[in-house]
């Protein structure tokens, strides 16, 4: 009889198979679980700094006129949104492992305290594996 340590719509966690979506994965298979916190995306952190160079060229006198303005107010603007975003935007953790030579996302939420949960079901799961000889 397999022992259930965390049922969840989204994933299920037992001591021989972790099951997410239509992906099943043996649990003794797993190593060197992980979690990681989801940084901004490269787009948003280039439109940003792009943003910041404009401000910056325009502050120090480099360049002048409408069509300076323009680019201005269009990178202040993007700034802005670029920052609203990215602080408004939930943080996203996953939770990788190691399973057959590769490097796999094993779970991913912007709950943490789902994110809790699962880890310490995945953790269960694995000590159950290492006493079961």
């Amino acid at each position: 009889m397999s022992s259930v340590y965390y049922r969840h719509p989204s994933i299920t966690v037992t001591d021989e198979w972790v099951t997410v979506g239509a992906r099943r994965f043996r649990v003794p298979e797993l190593r060197d679980l992980v979690v990681t916190r989801q940084r901004p995306t490269p787009v948003l952190a280039t439109a940003i700094g792009a943003a910041v160079v404009f401000l910056v060229a325009f502050l120090i006198g480099l360049g002048s006129g409408p069509v300076w303005t323009v680019l201005v107010v269009l990178a202040a603007g993007g700034l802005a949104i670029g920052i609203w975003w990215a602080v408004r935007r939930p943080t996203r953790y996953e939770v990788w492992a190691g399973y057959r030579g590769l490097e796999i996302v094993l779970f991913s939420s912007t709950d943490r305290a789902q994110l809790g949960r699962v880890t310490r079901a995945l953790q269960r799961a694995l000590d159950a594996q290492r006493t079961d000889f």
